[in-house]
């Protein structure tokens, strides 16, 4: 700074406004993820500038560190970290960032002091070579402390839960995902080991845009297309992308085909201040038709599930406006005929599931969409019903499990969070295999989670008491 100012603010500026200042800008929510970090590769950029220059600081301290300046820097580092330090305590109390700058300062002051008193004894080539490894040694203290926060040896916690995934679904199924963890695992799985290709995954997400909803309308690997009704002009990007629902405040029920009809009509628009004029579902109370003959001679629905289905799926879609993923949703469910599987992932959230979790049955790591209405459960982790014959296959003979029970493995917060929604799941299953008398097969289930989930790998949080309360029912 002493030495070229002008270079130095430039630096610093770089430094500021790709970093803190896109913070300020984004008005980000605190504990953002690890790997948002590529946002601020400029704010690093600048700050490796630095690094860099303060290698070459320590071999120029060799002549240019007096005892004057040595002082100095003491002074301002202390100086500044104890008026940090007040301010810190009129404020939270927490002098993280004062301590950490009083420690950075004191360790680098005291570095040039040492390279300082050792270039006089050894000479500036050696001086140099000092210089380097002492910069060399940071990443490797670095390395040193973070190692087991980024082992990731014998994990195979992502590849196998996106097995699980597609081994929930049945053959040629559509699955419904929302975010990266229940998406691009998928992908990896099947673009690269070549499983369950027969599976349409389609990410809500990515569904709001016309370009990925022309990648569906096409086949990929042994699956084939989505099949959509709707037309390309009628979802093209600043069309469609918000659909009011029941702006005229109508109670009546409708048949969600002839609904859509209306939604796709072009000249049936209402006018928005700030937005033009939008499209809109002329009611939010919508019912398709059920073949129930039909059904029970495909096999889609058992004989028992005949006194839960009323030739109808009806349902009150929430909300004020759906958006062109919710309406792509509907039109493929209006037009089914109940030819291909539909499944949500059981983490893709309440808002992508339409207020249709009364027609779901769990099947493992998905909800598979069906014509049989179940009763409201007071459990807000339990969602309509659970196929028991179909989940105990799959969670028996076909989950893998990544690991899980491996010694000594780490395991990082967010394959904790995956752990916790398996639990969920598991304890529906057992909890449902015993109201159906079946505790042998329930005891197997409860067995499975906590030899594949061990509490030395897994710790036990709250969400285990379902498991546990099941253990004393089955005995």
């Amino acid at each position: 700074m002493i030495k070229d100012t002008k270079n130095w603010l430039v630096i610093t500026l770089l430094f500021l406004l790709t970093g803190l200042a896109i913070v300020v800008y984004l008005n980000q929510y605190p504990y953002q993820p690890r790997e948002r970090d590529y946002a601020y590769v400029g704010s690093f950029y600048a700050f490796a500038m630095w690094v860099g220059l303060g290698v070459y600081a320590l071999y120029d301290s060799i002549n240019s560190l007096t005892k004057q300046s040595l002082t100095r820097i003491l002074i301002a580092v202390v100086g500044t970290g104890g008026v940090i330090y007040l301010l810190e305590s009129g404020g939270s109390g927490d002098h993280s960032f004062s301590y950490t700058l009083l420690y950075i300062g004191l360790i680098g002051a005291g570095a040039m002091a040492l390279m300082s008193v050792i270039g006089k004894s050894i000479g500036a080539k050696n001086t140099a070579l000092i210089s380097t490894i002492l910069g060399l040694s940071i990443p490797l203290v670095m390395v040193a402390d973070g190692w087991d926060d980024h082992n990731r040896a014998k994990r195979k916690t992502g590849v196998d839960i996106a097995k699980n995934y597609l081994e929930s679904c049945e053959p040629n199924a559509i699955l419904f995902t929302n975010g990266d963890n229940d998406t691009f695992p998928l992908w990896y799985a099947q673009e690269v080991e070549g499983i369950r290709t027969d599976v349409r995954v389609v990410n809500l997400s990515l569904l709001n845009t016309d370009w990925y909803i022309d990648q569906m309308k096409r086949k990929a690997y042994d699956s084939d297309p989505v099949p959509f009704t709707i037309g390309e002009p009628k979802y093209r990007q600043g069309t469609r992308d918000v659909v009011l629902l029941n702006p005229e405040q109508k109670t009546e029920q409708m048949e969600l085909k002839s609904a859509l009809q209306v939604a796709l009509d072009d000249s049936k628009t209402l006018p928005i201040r700030g937005m033009g004029s939008l499209s809109y579902l002329p009611t939010n109370r919508v019912y398709i038709n059920v073949d129930t003959e039909e059904l029970l001679r495909q096999g889609i629905v058992s004989p028992a599930d005949t006194s839960m289905m009323n030739g109808r799926i009806e349902w009150n879609i929430p909300g004020r406006y759906i958006t062109k993923n919710n309406l792509m949703v509907l039109d493929l469910l209006a037009n089914m005929d109940w030819e291909r599987p539909i499944y949500f992932a059981v983490t893709t959230g309440m808002d992508t599931y339409l207020n249709m979790q009364q027609y779901f049955k769990l099947t493992g790591m998905a909800y598979r969409v069906s014509p049989v209405k179940h009763p409201k459960n007071d459990n807000p982790n339990r969602l309509g019903g659970v196929d028991t014959e179909k989940m105990y296959d799959n969670v028996m003979n076909k989950f893998q499990w990544g690991n899980m029970d491996t010694e000594e493995l780490y395991m990082d917060e967010n394959n904790l969070r995956l752990t916790t929604n398996i639990r969920l799941q598991l304890a529906s299953l057992a909890d449902e295999l015993i109201a159906e008398g079946k505790d042998e097969l329930a005891h197997d289930i409860l067995d499975k989670t906590f030899e594949a989930m061990p509490e030395r790998n897994v710790p036990l949080t709250r969400v285990v008491m379902p498991l546990i309360e099941s253990y004393a029912k089955v005995g």
